[in-house]
């Protein structure tokens, strides 16, 4: 993942790789025949491969942690905000005008005004038009919140973002308790969907990028990725098991914080693991990890064209095993073309105009009364994602 100030973290790039390839498993399993259920442990895990949705927003909490150095850089708000605009509406104006070409006879204004940044949030036909657009509108939601959470993170501490996530995660099960009743046994959407189930998420992906920078050590032995990996196929399969993940029901709502934690130990562990690729093969996997925006938003319609026009490879036996391997097989390699060209000539030129948004800070800030935002004139310092 290549900041603007040309700062490179190739194991990122992996792991956006592997979480964007997780969710194109998930939704090529129902379309290619793979069952509603099963006792396998690894194809479980691609059942619950939306999960791979949850390492996104962690890496995100982690990433942007460590290129502002925990808080120790001030953020230039105004540029900060258009970096990100850079990073997400080219490729989202691509699937805008899409969905308004599709639906032009029951599209609103309301509707495609909310395009871009709620589509997380009500009904409009243009919403339809792909399924991943709802998590793009939550990361737009953390990224207005985000310089001012590490800048209450670097005043008060880690502690402060713990207890946020907790009271978070509270504020979740009383909300469930009031309301879930309202929704049927099984919609867990009012969650699932929404900064309610999600802001913990980006707030536990914070605190490992904050324990990465206290600790950058912390997981380097070769034994922990493993263990931890072992760890976290074990806690799948009991969420599997039990269906307490994104289910509409009080006692479950810490579930999903429990998947973050799995994901950002498994993100530290990695990270600052030994386990090193070869040269060739690492420089391949984070190329194509660059590509993961694309592969995640466009995955979608190669698997929508092969299930309408070109049909599925019968290759072995058990449903679930060629399930997986028409993901591995043919939608990937696929869907990875596909986000090539769209990165090349559509996420690329835009990512070139992003300026510096971040400022050392000369001296401790004084206790303000209200958060304030650096101004965009007294920015100097390289620093872009």
């Amino acid at each position: 993942m290549r900041s603007s100030s040309k700062t490179y973290y190739e194991k990122l790039d992996h792991l956006r790789l592997f979480a964007a390839t997780l969710v194109l498993l998930y939704h090529t399993w129902a379309a290619a025949g793979g069952p509603q259920a099963t006792s396998n442990w690894l194809e479980q895990f691609v059942l619950l491969g939306n999960t791979g949705v949850t390492l996104f927003l962690v890496l995100s909490g982690f990433l942007f942690t460590v290129l502002v150095d925990g808080g120790n850089k001030a953020i230039v708000y105004p540029r900060f905000l258009a970096n990100r605009a850079l990073r997400i509406f080219p490729l989202l104006t691509v699937l805008f005008i899409g969905a308004m070409a599709v639906h032009q006879r029951d599209a609103t204004v309301t509707g495609a005004l909310s395009f871009l940044l709620f589509s997380n949030l009500g009904q409009s036909p243009l919403f339809q038009f792909s399924n991943a657009l709802w998590t793009v509108a939550v990361e737009c939601q953390f990224y207005v919140m985000f310089p001012f959470l590490i800048r209450f993170a670097r005043r008060q501490g880690a502690g402060y973002l713990i207890g946020l996530a907790v009271f978070w995660i509270g504020w979740r099960t009383v909300i469930a308790t009031l309301f879930g009743a309202s929704f049927a046994p099984g919609d867990a959407n009012y969650v699932y969907f929404t900064m309610l189930g999600r802001l913990d998420q980006f707030l536990i992906g914070m605190i490992a990028g904050l324990v990465h920078l206290k600790s950058p050590r912390l997981l380097r032995s070769p034994y922990v990725l493993g263990l931890a990996a072992i760890v976290a196929l074990c806690c799948f399969h009991l969420m599997y098991a039990t269906g307490s993940l994104w289910k509409n029901d009080p006692r479950c709502m810490p579930v999903s914080a429990i998947e973050a934690l799995l994901w950002a130990t498994l993100l530290l562990a990695y990270f600052q693991g030994q386990l090193q690729w070869p040269a060739p093969l690492s420089r391949a996997l984070a190329s194509l990890g660059q590509c993961s925006y694309s592969l995640y938003l466009l995955h979608i319609y190669v698997v929508l064209i092969i299930d309408e026009y070109g049909g599925w490879l019968h290759l072995v036996g058990d449903p679930g095993a060629n399930a997986i391997l028409n993901g591995l097989l043919l939608v990937w390699p696929a869907s990875l073309l596909l986000s090539f060209f769209s990165y090349r000539l559509i996420e690329a030129p835009f990512l070139g105009l992003r300026t510096p948004y971040t400022i050392p800070r000369a001296a401790p800030e004084p206790e303000p009364a209200t958060p304030a935002v650096v101004p965009a004139s007294s920015a100097t310092a390289p620093q872009r994602h």
